[in-house]
């Protein structure tokens, strides 16, 4: 054997491996193998980096491109008589199923795998598929047959750690269902023991979700919140977005329960955003779903064809290329369609009112998460003063892009027709205009968060308000951050509605000022895939307060690109710096 063959081995296994422990560590050795695979082409290489890739994105909840990854290790291991690796495949592939809902799918790529695992006798595994096989048919709510196999895999003596973890957590989400609480509880607190004795994170999110549920049913509030703080913690960890998805709407249900609506309120919007986002994605899963098996298959169906000399075939087959015909058309016409939004949008924000103000440098890191952003921007001039507003619409993308546009026509008609004088009672107004246009049309909850000042440009005095969204101020020559808080309430509606706050402040003469929403704070990455923070925000604007604007826009720029890494951008960016 080779020293590269060997290495190609080792690096697959060691990656294979740290799944249960590391799957962010996993993922990027994965993407590794893949590049070096691929220098040296490598087939078993790229076989054994798909397979772990495509486990890594079902962790992550991208199921596209897991799909997408399994299937190519599946063809691959199939081609040169790798029945491991196949069987590996198969196991995620089933996972994908089961976020389609297609369980009769799942069941059978379950069985297949249990034979292969049986038949060149990795044991290990063979419990695997035993648990697996179980949790398939408690979602088909077969409770029998589930807890026949899963009392097999618990019985089975080559059960690791990993698999009694699972097999009682799938005990206890049985006597959920069953209605027997008590006996749910002991079951998942059997797992989190398991999980966190070897640090298992995608179980552990998932089991303090589930008792974090119990725990509010029985309406026992601290132990619902604790467990869902622990698992939404544990989730975000390692990009786990479904299980983000619950935690957020698991705390909103909790803080209704305790009668803090505004936090509430806060928790639902996340979790409708959230929501948003897998929906799309599995839309868009299914899609390329059929367009790849079609790919897949395309000589065995030709074959089968010409042998068969069928007419009712060929037709189903021609049907199929029109289909996908069809498909590939419509994608492309709803690309063209949100580019040319994307085009109209940057039209109507015109980067050039923001950066070229009376009497002050400015400058605007702008960076939508989709084609279109539901982050923007406004500003105008009125006698003697200079509005700017920076503003986060519930959800981005497409909803969030109409958001927006919605927003500046408001605000466009409450300086320059209504007449409206001070940063507070835009607000206000704002308010009254979106509950009234938007009540019975949209969630009532739709809406944005916006920070909003008034300079006087002869004098630097400001005005400012903030909806959720604060002010920060970096005085000349100072060494920390001055915070002007916003009001806890969101430009949308809600049942306690109060007046929005006016802040009067003199500045001076090489003072900065900053307007932004949550996307660069809430950006995961970094060497930990943590978050970034407010506070580590706070001191990157320190550290660049004595540079020049187009010098700190650059040092934004380039600290969010190194933080994000290879991760996926989570949210809308928009950041202005104004220097007086």
């Amino acid at each position: 054997m080779s020293e590269t063959k060997l290495n190609i081995d080792e690096e697959i296994s060691k990656a294979w491996d740290t799944r249960l422990i590391d799957l962010k560590l996993a993922f990027n050795l994965g993407l590794s193998l893949k590049e070096k695979s691929e220098q040296i082409n490598s087939e078993k290489g790229l076989a054994g980096a798909n397979k772990i890739l495509g486990y890594c994105y079902w962790r992550f909840s991208d199921y596209t491109t897991s799909l997408k990854h399994s299937l190519l290790a599946l063809d691959a291991y199939k081609s040169f008589g790798d029945k491991r690796g196949e069987a590996d495949a198969l196991n995620s592939i089933g996972a994908v199923y089961m976020f389609q809902g297609e369980n009769k799918k799942r069941l059978q790529c379950n069985l297949d795998c249990l034979a292969i695992r049986e038949e060149i006798g990795d044991l290990e595994a063979v419990s695997g598929s035993q648990n697996n096989i179980g949790e398939t048919y408690l979602e088909l709510s077969d409770f029998k047959n589930a807890t026949l196999w899963f009392e097999k895999c618990l019985n089975n003596p080559h059960s690791g750690k990993t698999n009694v973890a699972w097999v009682n957590f799938n005990l206890g989400k049985t006597k959920v269902l069953q209605g027997y609480q008590e006996e749910a509880i002991s079951f998942f607190e059997k797992a989190l023991t398991i999980c966190l004795s070897i640090n298992y994170e995608i179980l552990i999110s998932e089991t303090y979700l589930e008792l974090g549920n119990i725990f509010l049913s029985i309406a026992e509030l601290e132990k619902a919140k604790d467990s869902a703080e622990k698992g939404k913690f544990s989730a975000q960890s390692i990009g786990a977005k479904e299980n983000i998805e619950k935690s957020y709407l698991l705390l909103s249900k909790i803080y209704e329960k305790e009668g803090f609506t505004g936090e509430a309120l806060d928790y639902f919007k996340k979790y409708h955003a959230a929501h948003s986002d897998l929906f799309n994605e599995e839309k868009e899963q299914q899609i390329k779903d059929i367009n790849y098996q079609y790919e897949l298959n395309k000589i065995s169906k030709e074959a089968e064809i010409e042998r068969l000399k069928s007419i009712e075939l060929k037709s189903a087959y021609e049907k199929i290329e029109t289909q996908n015909h069809l498909i590939e058309i419509k994608n492309k016409e709803f690309i063209e369609s949100v580019t040319y939004a994307k085009e109209i949008q940057f039209a109507v924000l015109n980067e050039r009112k923001i950066i070229k103000k009376n009497n002050f440098e400015s400058f605007l890191f702008y960076k939508p998460k989709d084609i279109v952003g539901g982050d923007f921007y406004w500003s105008a001039s009125f006698n003697d003063y200079t509005y700017i507003l920076v503003a986060d619409c519930t959800g981005h993308g497409v909803p969030g892009g109409f958001l927006t546009m919605l927003g500046i026509a408001y605000l466009n008609e409450l300086i320059t027709e209504v007449n409206i004088k001070t940063p507070n009672e835009i607000l206000d107004e704002l308010r009254i205009k979106i509950i009234k246009d938007l009540s019975g049309k949209f969630s009532s909850r739709d809406g944005m968060d916006i920070s909003v000042v008034r300079i006087e440009n002869a004098t630097k005095k400001i005005e400012w308000a903030g909806a959720k969204n604060p002010l920060w101020i970096i005085r000349k020559n100072a060494t920390e951050i001055e915070v002007v808080p916003a009001n806890r309430q969101s430009i949308c509606y809600a049942e306690n509605l109060t007046p929005f706050i006016n802040h009067e402040i003199q500045l001076a003469k090489g003072d900065m000022i900053y307007l932004f929403t949550d996307g660069f704070s809430d950006q995961f990455g970094g060497p930990r895939g943590k978050k970034v923070g407010r506070k580590n925000f706070r001191n990157i604007l320190l550290e660049c307060r004595d540079k020049t604007i187009p010098e700190q826009k650059e040092t934004i720029k380039r600290t969010y690109t190194e933080w994000r890494g290879s991760l996926e951008q989570i949210d809308d960016i928009c950041i202005i710096g104004i220097r007086l």
